[in-house]
C-alpha cells in the first residue's frame, strides 16, 4: 500500500503526519562501542585514612565521549585502599595500589594511588618502621581527680605508620573496660626516636606519646608511652616487643615471679592508700594454676594482718587448681585462689613466654587493685646464700604522709655462699633528701628453694622473690608500701665513658598524682660530658612537647653518676639536680635529688 505523508501547518508548528496503510516502524543508531577508558586524577597521593575520588571518561574509536557508561572500580591491594562502586577509594595502609575502571570489556590504564602515613600534629615522622610487629604495654597513673589509672594493652605496627590490629584493657574510676578491640590506628616516629600514636576503640580515641630504645635490625624491641590526652588519665609506662608468638596456653609453662602495686581510688580506701604484691605462681602450660605463694601490703599491714611487724616466716599459699587462658595476641586472662579461700584474678598481656604484664580486672571502687610484671623464674631450688656481685635497686612508695618517696640504691658487692649486705642508698621523701653510703651494714639475707628471699635488716626490711640470681622484686614492709625492683650490675668498673650515645627514657610507677607522666631521649657524650634531653610530658597542669634540657653529668667506678658534673649528694643540702645508677652501659635508673615531687626514671640504650 502507498505511504500517504501529510504536512499540515498551523501556524508557525509544523506537524507531520504519516499514514502507512500497511504498518510501520522506527529505527535509531545503534550504541558506540567503548574503545578507550581515561581514569582521573593521574597518580594521587593521599594520608591513612583519607578519601580520593576517581572519575572515568569513556571513548569511542574516533575519540568521541560516550555518556552514560557504568563503569566498575577496582583496587589491586585491598589491604592498601579500597574502592567503592563510584569510584570512591578509602586509604587502609600505607603502599601503593593500581586503580582501574571497566565497562563492556574494556578496563583503563592502571592509575596508581599512593598511601602515605597519616601525620599527627607537632610529631615528627620518617621513622615509622622502627615499630614493627606486636608490642605489648603497660602504663600506671591518676585521672584528673587523683583517681588510679591503669592501662595495659597489646598493639601490632606495620612499620609503615599503621596500626593494624590491638586490644586493651583499662581499669579507670569510671569502670572497667576489658578486651577492647582497636578498630584503627597510626603513628609517627621521628629520627630522635620520639614518636606519636593514636588509637580507637570503642571507648574513644587516645592519643599517646612514646620514645624507643634497643634498635636492632632497625626495629625497637623497647620504649617508654605516656597517654597524652589533655583530660587525661595521665599515665606512663613501658612498651616492650613481642615475641614468641602467635601466644597459647602453652606459651605460660613454670614457674613465674611477679611484682605489682597501685595507689587505690578513695572510695576504697582513704588517702594516701596504697596496695602492692609480689610472689611467685607456677603455671603449667595447659591452661592451670599448679601452687605458688603470695606476700601483700595495704598501707603496711602485711599479709592482711596488722600484727606483723616484719614479713612472716610463712607466706600467703596460692593454691594449685585456678586456671588461665592465653589468646593468640597475648591477651590471657588468670583466676586463682589465696590462702583462705580468697579468690584472686589478673588480666595479662604477654611480652613473650618469659615475661608479661598484668592489671587487676575488677573495678576499683570497691576492689583492691595493682599493675605489674610477671618473669618467668629459673634456678631453682635456690641456695641459701646465692647472690653474688653488685645490684642495682630501685623502690617508690607514698611516703607515709602521701608526700611520695623514691629510693635508688646498690647493694653489694655480694660473695656468693655468705648471708652479709652491704651497699649505698639514695633517698627522696617529699623533696628531703638522704644519702647513706652505709646502708644495709650489718644486714643479712636467706633465700628459700623457691626464690622468697628475707632480708634481716630491723623493722619494715624488704621481702624479696628471685626471677633468678640476677633479678628480684621487692616490697618493704613499711607503710609507704615502698615497691621496686633489684637487678644485677654488670659492665664495671664504671666512668665517664660507660655511658655514651642516646637512651630512651620515662618516668616509672608514679607515686603522686601530681607527678603527671613523661617519656622522652637523652644523649650523652663522654667526650665531652655532656647531656641534652628532649621530653614530652602530660599532667593536670598541661603538656609540654619536645621540651629540651642540657647539661653535664659524671660517672664514678660504682657506677653512680650525678647531674650537673661536679656536684655533691653528700653536701647539706645536696647540689646535684638528679642522681643514676649504671646497670649496664645499655641501661640505668635514675632519681630526682631535690624535686619535692621525687620520680623514678628508667633509662635504655
Amino acid at each position: 500500500m502507498k505511504r500517504v505523508c501529510v504536512l499540515t501547518v498551523v501556524g508557525a508548528l509544523v506537524l507531520f503526519a504519516f499514514a502507512c496503510g500497511g504498518g510501520g516502524k522506527t529505527t535509531s543508531s545503534p550504541p558506540s562501542t567503548v574503545a578507550s577508558i581515561s581514569v582521573s586524577p593521574s597518580s594521587p597521593s593521599i594520608a591513612v585514612g583519607a578519601t580520593q575520588q576517581f572519575s572515568a571518561t569513556a571513548l569511542d574509536s574516533a575519540g568521541n565521549i560516550i555518556a552514560g557508561v557504568t563503569f566498575t572500580w577496582t583496587s589491586s591491594n585491598t589491604t592498601v585502599a579500597t574502592i567503592s562502586g563510584t569510584g570512591l577509594a578509602t586509604a587502609v595502609s600505607v603502599g601503593t595500589t593500581q586503580i582501574t575502571a571497566s565497562a563492556s570489556g574494556v578496563s583503563s590504564s592502571n592509575d596508581s594511588l599512593t598511601v602515605t602515613p597519616r601525620t599527627i600534629a607537632n610529631c615528627t615522622s620518617g621513622s615509622e618502621s622502627l615499630l614493627n610487629g606486636g608490642y605489648a604495654f603497660l602504663l600506671k597513673g591518676f585521672d584528673s581527680s587523683a583517681n588510679p589509672a591503669l592501662v595495659a594493652g597489646a598493639l601490632t605496627f606495620d612499620g609503615a605508620g599503621t596500626v593494624t590490629g590491638g586490644t586493651l584493657d583499662m581499669n579507670l574510676n569510671s569502670g572497667v573496660e576489658a578486651d577492647l578491640s582497636v578498630t584503627s590506628g597510626y603513628y609517627n616516629v621521628g629520627s630522635d626516636q620520639r614518636g606519636c600514636l593514636v588509637i580507637t576503640t570503642s571507648a574513644g580515641t587516645q592519643n599517646y606519646r612514646f620514645s624507643v630504645a634497643g634498635i636492632s635490625g632497625g626495629v625497637a624491641s623497647t620504649g617508654h608511652m605516656i597517654d597524652f590526652d589533655s583530660s587525661g588519665p595521665f599515665t606512663t609506662g613501658i612498651l616492650r616487643k613481642q615475641t614468641g608468638g602467635p601466644f597459647s596456653n602453652a606459651s605460660l609453662n613454670g614457674n613465674y615471679v611477679f611484682g605489682g602495686a597501685s595507689l587505690q581510688n578513695s572510695a576504697f580506701c582513704a588517702p594516701p592508700c596504697k596496695a602492692a604484691l609480689i610472689g611467685v605462681i607456677g603455671l603449667d602450660g595447659n591452661g592451670g594454676v599448679s601452687g605458688g605463694s603470695e606476700d601483700f601490703s595495704q598501707n603496711g599491714v602485711l599479709d592482711g594482718n596488722a600484727a606483723n611487724t616484719t614479713w612472716p616466716a610463712t607466706p600467703i599459699p596460692i593454691a594449685s587448681g585456678g586456671t588461665y587462658n592465653v589468646s593468640t595476641s597475648g591477651r590471657a586472662t588468670l583466676t586463682f585462689s589465696l590462702g583462705g579461700g580468697t579468690n584472686g584474678d589478673a588480666v595479662l598481656y604477654l611480652v613473650s613466654p618469659g615475661e608479661a604484664f598484668f592489671l587487676s580486672p575488677d573495678p576499683q571502687t570497691g576492689n583492691l587493685i595493682t599493675a605489674g610484671a610477671a618473669l618467668l623464674q629459673s634456678g631453682t631450688p635456690f641456695a641459701a646464700n646465692p647472690l653474688s656481685g653488685a645490684y642495682i635497686g630501685y623502690d617508690s612508695g607514698t611516703g607515709g604522709s602521701g608526700v611520695g618517696r623514691t629510693d635508688l640504691f646498690l647493694i653489694g658487692p655480694l660473695t656468693a655462699g655468705s648471708n652479709a649486705l652491704a651497699g649505698v642508698q639514695l633517698r627522696n621523701t617529699g623533696g628531703t633528701f638522704a644519702y647513706d653510703p652505709n646502708a644495709f651494714v650489718g644486714s643479712t639475707y636467706s633465700v628459700s628453694a623457691n626464690g622468697r628471699a628475707i632480708i634481716a635488716a630491723g623493722a619494715h626490711a624488704p621481702v624479696l622473690y628471685l626471677v633468678s640470681t640476677s633479678q628480684a622484686f621487692l616490697l618493704a614492709g613499711n607503710a609507704s608500701v615502698d615497691d621496686g625492683f633489684l637487678e644485677a650490675q654488670s659492665g664495671g668498673p664504671f666512668s665517664t665513658a660507660s655511658a655514651n650515645g642516646t637512651y630512651a627514657l620515662g618516668m616509672i610507677d608514679p607515686v603522686l598524682p601530681s607527678s603527671g607522666a613523661f617519656s622522652g631521649v637523652t644523649t650523652l657524650s663522654s667526650a665531652s660530658n655532656s647531656i641534652s634531653t628532649t621530653l614530652d610530658g602530660n599532667g593536670s597542669a598541661g603538656s609540654v612537647v619536645g621540651q629540651t634540657q642540657s647539661g653535664s653529668y659524671s660517672i664514678d667506678s660504682t657506677g653512680l653518676g650525678l647531674l650537673p658534673l661536679g656536684c655533691s649528694i653528700s653536701a647539706s643540702p645536696p647540689t646535684c639536680d638528679s642522681a643514676f645508677y649504671v646497670v649496664s652501659p645499655a641501661a640505668a635508673v635514675l632519681m630526682d635529688v631535690q624535686s619535692s615531687n621525687p620520680k623514678i626514671s628508667s633509662v635504655e640504650q
